[in-house]
């Protein structure tokens, strides 16, 4: 093991000296670490995978590479779904038997006022979506809002929650857990060195619940829209807090509107008894 080792390292090093980084990645992929990242470079190994005049070495290389087609495809859906192109994730799934197979382990369509990812989870009755069902029902659902004003509000509110769970912070963030870019999942306190990350991005779904909330007339409706809104924010403050602040909640505009404005629903009642932070702020 060892030798073999060594020659596909040592021939993978003399592949990418002659600016051939597709075989060289078959061979040690570990010295390419960011080789898939690159639409132009997956590309570029789904030829290879599909070229016709194989040699009978070429084939061998594949042999060695960790990744299949199936894993690249999915990879490549995953990267456009979190790119909110959600046809062309659809399709990018639908291109390869098999990609979008991997079934969610909640209903990513189900809110609370407090996440409970395990109760979701162990819900006999859940609605069970597969990476693709998740993306043709997120694609449709756009399609929708933008399409159906009449149940603009419902569509957008659902809409928002799939956004919400494919989150980090959601229910269903195994969406984003492929072979190829696998992440560990990671608290909180680390989440700093994934900014810019969209996995940990809850603006999308902030936007669909105040399109939601501005199509609706129910003020039930609209409160738990806005409440949802603020969870949003708050999850933003957990990965961009300042320096120096003690604490892991601050208050934003929704809270703020959410007293203000719909301090008489039931909604709020209900904000007030199960959201510890509503509660600290709504009482004050």
């Amino acid at each position: 093991g060892t030798v073999l080792d060594y020659a596909r390292k040592r021939l993978s090093q003399l592949y990418a000296s002659a600016g051939d980084t597709v075989r060289a990645a078959c061979l040690f992929d570990q010295g390419f670490p960011n080789f898939y990242l690159s639409p132009r470079q997956r590309a570029a190994m789904l030829t290879f995978m599909d070229h016709p005049r194989r040699t009978s070495f070429d084939r061998i290389l594949l042999d060695f590479n960790r990744y299949s087609r199936s894993d690249i495809i999915e990879y490549q859906a995953v990267t456009l779904l979190y790119e909110d192109r959600l046809a062309e994730a659809v399709a990018m799934f639908e291109s390869f038997t098999g990609s979008g197979d991997a079934e969610l382990p909640g209903d990513p369509f189900v809110i609370h006022i407090n996440d409970c990812h395990d109760c979701d989870h162990a819900d006999p009755a859940r609605v069970r979506y597969t990476k693709l069902d998740f993306a043709k029902r997120m694609r449709d659902l756009k399609e929708r809002v933008a399409r159906d004003p009449k149940n603009a509000s419902v569509n957008a509110f659902t809409l928002a929650n799939g956004y919400y769970n494919m989150t980090f912070f959601g229910n269903a963030r195994r969406v984003y857990e492929t072979e190829i870019g696998r992440r560990e999942y990671v608290s909180i306190s680390e989440a700093e060195r994934w900014r810019g990350d969209p996995v940990f991005a809850c603006g999308r779904a902030e936007q669909a619940y105040l399109v939601a909330m501005r199509a609706s007339s129910d003020p039930e409706f609209r409160a738990r829209c806005i409440f949802m809104a603020a969870k949003c924010e708050q999850n933003a403050f957990f990965l961009y807090k300042p320096a120096g602040y003690v604490g892991d909640f601050r208050a934003g505009r929704y809270f703020r509107q959410l007293k203000t404005e719909f301090g008489a629903t039931g909604f709020y009642g209900d904000a007030i008894r199960e959201c510890g932070y509503f509660r600290r702020f709504g009482l004050q």
